[in-house]
């Protein structure tokens, strides 16, 4: 039985560039990019053609309050917001959330917050094994693991922090059978849980470039339990020591995302007319976010599950005393990925140029009454590219099976002097399951349509054309 503590604590120093209490109150005339700051309700089109205003001043210094139109009056050209456009919810936001300058950068550093909060991380661990010797020719063994893991990390400059806690279990065990002194057969399995909840925070990147996010994530769920079960025979005959043996590999993974996230740019209080223009934070404070993106619960979980089922055969053949060779081949199949929620399952065909769509067919989406998923946008008919999209039937299968994966190996070893020995090899490997899950959460994640699984919306500038402060 063994015991295993970690305790970790570290500030992490991370640097950001925050809003200064002036910039809060609206007041930009001394943030370190001296950016010119554009008023986007003074924007006007003309066909594709439009002009936008710069932010201006009165003699005195003052911010010029808009007119009915969004426009300001002849004044002199500042980056001060005038107090009637700031949003009062996302300077309430800001002055809550965001952390206070604590440094002073000097000439060229573009930031002036240090971040001191430790980052904690606190592991508690524990296994127990059992061996048993039942007879000369036979050996058993029994382990249990378990570990608990809390990490804390503060999201710079804010004062929030993304908590993780984890709890693995780890079951496994074996059995050795010796036939005779040269023919023995081994015999392993196992089992690992892994469920776990963390809170992670989308960190923002404090404005210290052309775009900013803020935003959060609620609780999100994870259980991705791995059982795996194996069995090896070693035959040792004449100068040959042959093995085989087969395993399989079985992966479920949930995935539960619950986020939402505005992104600001420079570009909502620019002219794109001219460069290096405008303020991520200004736009923010004026509550215009450039994109905003969130994960809606009924639709967002990721679950799905697969397998690797294994065989292999391989001989060391001692061909003298000083030469040995070693010849081998394995093979994986990697079953197809399915997918065990409500999910549409779809993927695209790189190699026919085709989209691949689990359903028989998928309706034109409601313009009235509630919303029903999946569903295309004014129906299939309005896809550009229409014919690259197949209809498979109601399948779960989000991945195809591999059956490809045959991996040669070869290898020698010569002693060529009595202290001197040469080795050498080659072989072909494939993905781990791991490797595989992962890839298929990200496939399953990144191709979703005709599926909705959020919101995501971008603007510009153009947008906000007309809208005027009284209007809000």
């Amino acid at each position: 039985m063994a015991y295993e503590g970690w305790r970790y604590s570290k500030p992490t120093l991370n640097t950001a560039l925050v809003p200064t209490d002036a910039e809060l109150g609206g007041d930009f005339s001394q943030s370190f990019y001296k950016q010119q700051i554009y008023n986007p309700f003074s924007t006007q089109c003309v066909g594709s053609s439009c002009a936008v205003q710069p932010f201006r001043c009165d003699t005195a210094g003052n911010a010029i309050p808009l007119s009915s139109n969004g426009t300001q009056p002849a004044g002199t050209l500042c980056n001060k917001l005038p107090s009637g456009v700031i949003s009062s919810q996302m300077q309430k936001y800001m002055n809550a959330y965001y952390q206070r300058p604590n440094s002073t950068s000097g000439p060229g550093n573009s930031f002036n917050f240090i971040e001191q909060r430790p980052q904690i991380d606190n592991n508690n661990s524990w296994q127990l094994r059992l061996d048993h010797h039942f007879s000369d020719r036979d050996f058993g063994f029994f382990r249990i693991s378990q570990m608990w893991v809390d990490d804390t990390q503060p999201v710079t400059a804010t004062v929030e922090s993304a908590v993780s806690s984890y709890h693995v279990y780890n079951i496994g065990g074996g059995f050795t059978h010796a036939f005779t002194d040269r023919l023995i057969l081994d015999v392993r399995g196992g089992v690992m849980l892994k469920p776990y909840v963390f809170s992670q925070s989308a960190a923002p990147d404090g404005f210290a470039s052309a775009t900013s996010s803020a935003g959060n994530q609620g609780t999100s769920f994870r259980r991705n339990p791995v059982i795996s079960g194996g069995v090896d025979l070693s035959w040792l005959k004449g100068k040959h020591n042959l093995k085989g043996g087969a395993s399989y590999v079985y992966q479920s993974r949930f995935q539960s995302n619950l986020q939402q996230l505005f992104g600001f740019s420079d570009s909502i209080t620019s002219n794109k007319n001219a460069a290096n223009t405008g303020n991520s934070a200004a736009s923010s404070l004026l509550g215009f976010p450039a994109s905003f993106s969130a994960e809606t619960p009924q639709y967002g979980a990721v679950a799905f599950h697969l397998a690797t089922i294994s065989g292999y055969i391989q001989d060391e053949w001692k061909i003298t005393p000083t030469f040995t060779a070693n010849i081998g081949i394995r093979y994986d199949y990697g079953t197809p990925v399915i997918i065990d929620n409500q999910r549409l399952a779809n993927q695209i065909d790189f190699f026919h140029q085709q989209y691949l769509i689990g359903a028989s067919n998928v309706p034109a989406c409601a313009t009235t009454g509630a919303f029903v998923n999946p569903c295309i946008p004014g129906g299939l008919a309005s896809v550009p590219f229409g014919d690259h999209i197949v209809f498979r039937g109601n399948t779960k299968e989000a991945m195809q099976s591999l059956m490809d994966n045959v991996g040669p190996r070869i290898g020698f070893a010569w002693q060529f002097r009595p202290n001197s020995v040469l080795r050498g090899g080659y072989g072909m490997m494939y993905d781990t399951i791991s490797g595989r899950s992962q890839y298929a959460q990200n496939n399953i994640e990144g191709a979703v349509w005709p599926y909705t699984k959020g919101i995501t919306n971008q603007t510009t500038n153009v947008q906000v054309n007309n809208i005027w402060p009284g209007a809000r």
